[in-house]
């Protein structure tokens, strides 16, 4: 709890952070208070760069409505990299289950996919399952993770 503290209070001097999200970095950053507030320093950066909080309210919304979600360039990264199924299932305990075909890539397609194409299908997928996440905690009051599958089969 202290060492949380400390992070917390480190960290809210260069950007705003939840006790969940001080915790995450504690654990992440093996227990080390200076890794853990240089891995924030860079998280800040990169999500002020790529506007993560549009895009994280935009999911908010997504999340709490009624209709499917989907993800940008979805069929693309489905059709010329991996088969997908970002956190179409649940474990006993609620914690989203993605499944991902690796086995199944298409070498002849994959350089056909854009880069920056890639970037905003990934940035979607793992702001969404960190929402999830983020909102599973809070709710329940026990810190949640979510579970991937790699198929190298296909």
């Amino acid at each position: 709890d202290a060492l949380v503290r400390e992070v917390l209070e480190a960290c809210s001097a260069i950007g705003p952070i939840s006790q969940q999200q001080a915790l995450r970095l504690v654990l992440g950053m093996g227990y080390n208070k200076e890794s853990a507030v240089s891995k924030w320093r860079d998280v800040v950066a990169w999500r002020q760069a790529e506007e993560m909080h549009v895009l994280r309210s935009r999911l908010d919304d997504l999340m709490c409505g009624e209709a499917s979600v989907t993800f940008a360039n979805d069929s693309d990264v489905y059709s010329k990299l991996f088969r997908g199924c970002p956190c179409a299932l649940l474990t006993m305990d609620e914690r989203p289950v993605s499944v991902w075909n690796a086995g199944a890539t298409n070498a002849d397609k994959v350089t056909s996919l854009p880069t920056e194409d890639l970037k905003a299908w990934s940035r979607e997928v793992f702001e969404y399952a960190d929402l999830w996440v983020t909102k599973q905690t809070e709710r329940t009051r026990r810190l949640t993770g979510y579970v991937q599958v790699y198929n190298m089969q296909g």
